[in-house]
């Protein structure tokens, strides 16, 4: 997600002096995870079929799952239901009460999902919802071993807050994330089910394959991610078909005032869903651009689609695996930079997963930096100075003005005492880091350590260990050392 504030403090370098007083990270080999560089492995699935009531903002759905285990058996499964964040008296509300008059434009309005029927190998099963916040399904299985396979079905109604965040009718479109109840992924054995926190991108979700069929009123364009299949229209409805294979999650946007262009770049599809009278072709270009330069740089985009939709957003975008949302309040130099943000985290959330809410400098920071990597790589070195420059100032002047404020970078979202501290640490700081190594290592080596990082573990979720192994593969001298002052807190910025 892009939320950052303005960049107004540029200078032209830094010095990082990096200490070595090192308490040592635990290493990883720099190979293939569970399903790394390709997707060999069976994989869960998610068959949704979703009906939108435009009068009722709702969504009546039912979902087929196969969940195919990878772990240690299990007797039950958590599921994420993130719609519930937006329910009246929700513990964890998706909108943080500062953005509420913003975000609510018709004032308040909530939403929420109700799950109506569950069956279990086709017979009819009782579910347990709790978790912090009434946002964990339980379902009971049979004992499930490690490659075996559940089959188990969801009947559920969505209701839609009028709302410009990820999930909600606003005036211009609909917007559809996080809607569907989504089996939480694990880590070190254990499911996590971390709450909705309303700082970051609080989501954690494994590779799976979906299959969707949506219904929306017929006037309406649906941006999406995944591949659309098939589209046919009765009774003055639209349905679209869509396949969005070996993805995190699932996305779309629809919009009765969409326009939209396409491009095509290395056999993908770039398509722009757009609003009112923008110039829209210089932006796909971006996007077009961005997609081209990250697959040369970091390693091929695995889908055969991309999709950029201008949508009402509280913040500047938004990303989805195959898709991102770019908000209608952007233009400029910024709307460009956001959409070069969201498309590298094609490659760093939605190929190479990790657990955004632990980790978040790993995709964000990654992203961050992305976009002033992307204009070097096109021969703008000014504009890369400018924007690294500029991480820099910020970073440094927040540090200054928060006196004693926490550097260490190993923190998750809970942990971090503002906003603005978890923005500081996991874009800005992340950023820095990857610029330092860029420095330090040179283009070649660098490119080369990230490109195997993305080989390794497309399609899986990494670590920070995961990521230092790959450059250390490509280094014959200790990297660990540049890592750990950074991740720290060890790291003088200077």
């Amino acid at each position: 997600m892009n939320n950052k504030i303005n960049k107004k403090w540029i200078i032209p370098f830094a010095v990082v002096i990096v200490l070595c007083a090192l308490a040592a990270l635990t290493f990883s080999a720099c190979n293939n995870g569970s399903r790394g560089g390709l997707v060999a492995d069976a994989l869960t699935s998610y068959d949704i079929v979703a009906d939108f009531n435009e009068d009722e903002r709702t969504l009546t759905c039912f979902q087929d799952v196969q969940w195919v285990n990878d772990g240690a058996a299990v007797s039950e499964l958590p599921l994420h239901l993130y719609a519930n964040a937006f329910r009246e008296g929700a513990h964890f509300p998706a909108v943080a009460e500062k953005y509420r008059s913003a975000a609510y434009y018709d004032g308040d309005s909530y939403g929420g999902i109700a799950i109506t029927a569950l069956t279990v190998e086709g017979e009819a099963s009782d579910f347990v919802i709790g978790g912090r916040d009434n946002d964990i399904l339980t379902v009971k299985i049979p004992h499930t071993a490690e490659g075996e396979a559940v089959n188990f079905s969801i009947a559920y109604k969505v209701t839609l807050a009028k709302c410009v965040a990820r999930l909600g009718v606003n005036r211009s479109s609909v917007n559809l994330a996080n809607f569907y109840p989504i089996i939480a992924a694990r880590e070190n054995g254990e499911f996590v089910t971390d709450p909705y926190y309303n700082v970051g991108d609080p989501f954690f979700s494994e590779t799976a394959d979906y299959f969707i069929t949506l219904t929306v009123p017929e006037n309406n364009l649906v941006a999406s991610s995944g591949e659309e299949k098939r589209t046919y229209t009765e009774n003055g409805r639209l349905t679209v078909e869509l396949e969005a294979k070996s993805m995190r999650d699932f996305a779309a946007v629809f919009s009765p005032n969409f326009k939209k262009i396409s491009d095509r770049t290395d056999g993908i599809d770039i398509n722009y869903y757009y609003l009112g009278d923008k110039d829209a072709k210089p932006l796909l270009k971006t996007a077009t651009d961005a997609i081209r330069t990250f697959n040369k740089a970091f390693g091929k985009y695995p889908w055969s689609s991309f999709d950029v939709a201008e949508t009402e957003f509280l913040h500047g975008g938004m990303e989805f695996p195959g898709m991102v949302y770019v908000s209608s309040a952007m233009d400029g130099d910024n709307l460009h930079e956001v959409i070069i943000h969201e498309t590298a985290h094609q490659w760093w959330y939605a190929a190479v997963g990790s657990n955004q809410v632990k980790n978040a400098w790993l995709d964000e920071g990654f992203s961050d930096f992305s976009v002033a990597l992307f204009f070097k790589l096109n021969g703008d070195g000014e504009r890369y100075s400018e924007i690294m420059g500029g991480t820099l100032a910020s970073y440094s002047l927040y540090m200054e003005t928060v006196k004693l404020a926490p550097t260490d970078m190993l923190r998750s979202i809970p942990e971090f005492l503002t906003e603005s501290e978890y923005v500081i640490i996991s874009y800005y700081k992340g950023a820095l880091l990857f610029q330092s190594l860029y420095e330090i290592l040179g283009e070649k080596t660098f490119l080369k350590s990230v490109s195997a990082y993305h080989a390794a573990y497309a399609f899986s979720v990494a670590t920070p260990s995961d990521l230092i192994a790959c450059f250390q593969k490509n280094v014959k001298t200790d990297i660990e050392p540049i890592f750990d002052a950074w991740i720290s807190g060890k790291v003088v910025l200077m």
